[in-house]
């Protein structure tokens, strides 16, 4: 399949710039959305993204009757087909259930122009016609905070929309991905044969945060010896715990599933796996507790995100990098030490 590259600033060219709220009223805007109209639910998404002023406005009345759908998070390498499987995973559930599903698909950035790679939106556009389901793809934008924030926030309109499950699949396993997925109720780890050893390279925090693991392409030769040592980290893991005293009634024994994609094998488990933990998390209690955890980890996300758009802009307007960078190529002082005294200047200022 040829991967086409499409741009958001192309499809915002197409946006009547006139009127972003579809010459709406807010109030009777936000009554759309919370009457799961796509048009302004996909419209108040583009708003977040740009962080346009009235999406501050928007997000002031859908927080006041503020409620939260069930967060899925997918994560893996690139080419664990984290993407098939999500694809199999909506078609399976459909089968099951008449719920509302959301899918937000973390894309890779286009350096320049900023744009993402839609590859999501592609594999599932046979999907796009079914009412229960709203795909969404978001650029990663390589920031600190401000993806994860607008990611939140996006799942926060979509729940407010009626759809209670959201699952949002990442582009990788970096830390920016790591973060976002930390966010979910719900973490799968998807990984495959051919990863064999990397695996160690991120284990220690996939396998902390990873509720059910997924090894894909297991038709492969090579997965039993990562079913094996995917296992053996598992078995790490539970006695840390156990050291750690941590309470075993709470204790999730993290399921290890074999799927093929290719072959559509494995599917059903899986969904069968994400309601067990959904289950749960209800009978512990733990949703509840997961809400203020993640409100607390998206304002961290968004005082981040603000603070660092603020400080930049700040740095590149008083042309600080140029004159920085001559002291240091001539030896007069460190980046370290140049940037602490820019950051105690102007947080007294």
């Amino acid at each position: 399949m040829i991967r086409v590259l499409v741009f958001y600033q192309e499809v915002r060219k197409l946006v009547v710039k006139e009127s972003k709220l579809f010459n709406q009223e807010l109030e009777q805007f936000v009554s759309s959305i919370r009457a799961g109209r796509e048009r302004e639910i996909a419209r108040a998404i583009t708003l977040l993204e740009d962080q346009d002023p009235l999406s501050s406005k928007i997000m002031q009345l859908l927080y006041q009757n503020y409620s939260k759908g069930y967060l899925i998070g997918i994560t893996g390498p690139a080419g664990s087909g984290k993407s098939s499987l999500l694809n199999l995973l909506v078609k399976e559930y459909l089968k099951k259930t008449e719920e509302k599903i959301a899918v937000i698909a973390v894309d890779p950035t286009a350096q320049q122009s900023g744009g993402a790679f839609l590859g999501d939106r592609i594999r599932m556009k046979e999907l796009y016609a079914n009412k229960q389901i709203f795909i969404r793809s978001m650029a990663s934008r390589e920031s600190l905070g401000g993806v994860n924030a607008a990611v939140y926030d996006t799942a926060v309109i979509l729940a407010a929309a009626g759809y209670q499950k959201v699952i949002i699949e990442t582009v990788g396993v970096g830390q920016t991905e790591i973060d976002i997925v930390s966010l979910t109720d719900t973490t799968i780890v998807v990984t495959v044969p051919e990863t064999g050893d990397e695996i160690q390279i991120y284990k220690s925090q996939l396998i902390e945060i990873g509720d059910i693991f997924i090894l894909n392409k297991s038709d492969l030769p090579q997965a039993a010896k990562m079913e094996l040592l995917l296992k053996s980290l598992f078995a790490l893991e539970k006695s840390d715990s156990l050291f750690q005293k941590r309470s075993a009634a709470l204790e999730w024994e993290k399921p290890l599933l074999k799927t093929s994609a290719l072959n559509n094998q494995g599917i059903a488990a899986v969904v069968e796996a994400i309601n067990e933990h959904f289950n749960y998390l209800q009978k512990n209690n733990i949703l509840a507790e997961n809400k203020n955890k993640q409100l607390k980890k998206h304002l961290l996300n968004l005082l981040l995100s603000r603070v660092t758009q603020k400080f930049s802009k700040k740095f590149k307007e008083e042309a600080k990098l140029e004159d920085y960078l001559a002291k240091i190529l001539v030896g007069e002082a460190a980046p370290f030490q140049l940037i602490e005294e820019f950051v105690d200047n102007n947080l007294t200022n």
